[in-house]
C-alpha cells in the first residue's frame, strides 16, 4: 500500500484496525490462559474474579471464542470505514480477507499451534511422571531423538520398514485394484453403470472405524473368513481355523510334503524356520484395500472421462491393440489425475491409524503413527512420542517434495 493510500484512510478506519489488533491480543491472551490450565489441571490455580473463582480453563476458553469474534467484527469494520478511493482499490482485497480470517484462525488453532507445540515437546523429556512445571523438566534436549533412533526397546527401524512394506502394498492393490475397475466402468457397453458406481463407493462411504470393527468381527477365528475358507483348510490339514487376529505367522512347513517341489521352495524362499506373512498384517492389508480402492477408481473414472475419443479412434485407424492403446494413450494422459491422488493415498496409508488399532491385537501389527500413540497414551512417554511424530512429519515432507519434482505431476500432458 502506498504512503498516499495510506494517508486516505480514515480515523475511524484506524479506530476500528486498533480494535481488531486489540482482539487479536486478547484471543493470544486467552489461547495461554486456556493451554495453561488444560496442561495444569486441577494443579491450575483459579481465577480470581471478585464473586466468584473461576477454572482458568474455562475463562481462557471464553477469551478465545471472544477475541474470535471480536477480531472477526474489527477487521470487518476497518474494511467498511476505509474511504471510497481505498475501497475501489482495496475492495476485493478486504473482502477476501475478512472471509478467510475465520479460516484463518481455526487452523492457527487447529494445526499450526498443536504442530508448534508438538515440536516443542519433542524437545523436552515431558512424560507422565515429569510435568511441564516440574524440576527435573529439561528443554532443551536431543535425548528423545537418540532414543528414538538407538534404543533397542522402541524397534524403530523394524517398524519403519514394516510402515514402509505396508504403505507399498496397499497403494499397489488399491491403486491396481481401482484403476481396473475404471477401466470397466468406463467402457461403453456397460449397463446399469451408475448402479455398479453407487455400489463400489460404499466402502468408502462408510465410516473406517465402523468398517474396521466390521472386518475385526469377520476375521474372528470363527468368523465367517475362516468359514468361507474351510474347504482350502482341508487341502493342508488345518482343523480349526486360523486367528487372524492374534497368531503371528502362517506356517507353511507342512507345504514341502503336501506339495513336494513347490512346497519346499516357498518354504526356503520366505524363510528358513517355515513361516511366511504375519496373518494380521494380512488382515489389515484387506480392510485398507477394501478403503482405499473407492478413491482410487472414482479418481480414474474421472480421468478416463476427461480423455478425448479421438485418441482412441485415430489409435485404432492405425491398428494398435488395446493394451499399446493403453500404454500410449491412456496410462500418459492419465498420469497427471492418478499421481497426485496417489500421493496423498501414500500418506494416508503411511500414517493409517484406524484400522490396525481397532483391527488387530496389541504389539501384533503396528507402524510408526501406532507406535506414536501407545507410547504416548498407553506408556505416557509424551515427548517420545512427540519425537517420533516429528520424524513421521519429516519423513512425509521430503517424500511429498521428492515425488512431486519427480513425477512432474503438475505439468501438462496435451
Amino acid at each position: 500500500m502506498s504512503v498516499n493510500m495510506i494517508k486516505n484512510i480514515s480515523g475511524k478506519a484506524w479506530a476500528w484496525f486498533a480494535f481488531a489488533v486489540v482482539s487479536f491480543l486478547f484471543f493470544v491472551l486467552g489461547l495461554k490462559i486456556l493451554i495453561t490450565g488444560i496442561i495444569k489441571g486441577a494443579a491450575a490455580a483459579p481465577i480470581n474474579l471478585g464473586v466468584a473463582q473461576i477454572n482458568p480453563s474455562l475463562v481462557g476458553f471464553i477469551m478465545v471464542i471472544l477475541g474470535v469474534v471480536l477480531l472477526f467484527f474489527g477487521i470487518t469494520k476497518t474494511v467498511t470505514s476505509m474511504s471510497e478511493e481505498v475501497k475501489r482499490n482495496y475492495r476485493d482485497l478486504g473482502t477476501a480477507y475478512t472471509y478467510i480470517t475465520p479460516a484463518i484462525i481455526g487452523m492457527v488453532i487447529l494445526v499450526f499451534f498443536p504442530l508448534v507445540f508438538g515440536i516443542w515437546i519433542a524437545f523436552t523429556n515431558y512424560s507422565r511422571e515429569i510435568g511441564l512445571d516440574d524440576p527435573g523438566f529439561a528443554f532443551p534436549t536431543l535425548e528423545r531423538f537418540v532414543e528414538v533412533f538407538t534404543n533397542q526397546t522402541s524397534d524403530f527401524w523394524n517398524i519403519f520398514f514394516v510402515n514402509i512394506w505396508w504403505t507399498i502394498i496397499n497403494i499397489v492393490l488399491s491403486v491396481s485394484l481401482g484403476v481396473a475397475l475404471a477401466l470397466i466402468l468406463n467402457g461403453k457397453d456397460m449397463k446399469f453403470k451408475k448402479i455398479y458406481r453407487t455400489l463400489l463407493i460404499l466402502p468408502w462411504a462408510v465410516p473406517s472405524y465402523v468398517t474396521a470393527l466390521m472386518w475385526k468381527a469377520m476375521f474372528q477365528q470363527k468368523g465367517p473368513i475362516n468359514q468361507i475358507f474351510e474347504p482350502v483348510y482341508a487341502m493342508f490339514g488345518i482343523k480349526e481355523g486360523l486367528k487372524w487376529l492374534s497368531q503371528s505367522y502362517i506356517d507353511i512347513t507342512s507345504l514341502s510334503t503336501s506339495i513336494p517341489v513347490i512346497g519346499s521352495a516357498l518354504v526356503n524362499m520366505f524363510s528358513l524356520k517355515g513361516y511366511m506373512l504375519s496373518l494380521p498384517f494380512i488382515a489389515v492389508v484387506v480392510v485398507n484395500v477394501w478403503l482405499g480402492f473407492p478413491f482410487m477408481m472414482v479418481v480414474a473414472l474421472g480421468g478416463l472421462q476427461s480423455i478425448s475419443e479421438t485418441y482412441y479412434e485415430a489409435a485404432e485407424i492405425d491398428g494398435a491393440t488395446k493394451w499399446q492403446q493403453f500404454k500410449f494413450i491412456t496410462a500418459p494422459l492419465l498420469k497427471p489425475t492418478m499421481i497426485p491422488a496417489i500421493i496423498l493415498s501414500i500418506i494416508w496409508t503411511f500414517n493409517q491409524f484406524n484400522v490396525i488399532y481397532l483391527v488387530t491385537s496389541q504389539d501384533q501389527m503396528s507402524i510408526l503413527v501406532v507406535s506414536a500413540y501407545r507410547e504416548a497414551f498407553e506408556k505416557g512417554r509424551f515427548a517420545y512420542a512427540a519425537a517420533y511424530s516429528v520424524i513421521i512429519f519429516i519423513i512425509l515432507a521430503l517424500y511429498s517434495i521428492f515425488t512431486m519434482k519427480i513425477s512432474k505431476a503438475s505439468e501438462e500432458v496435451y
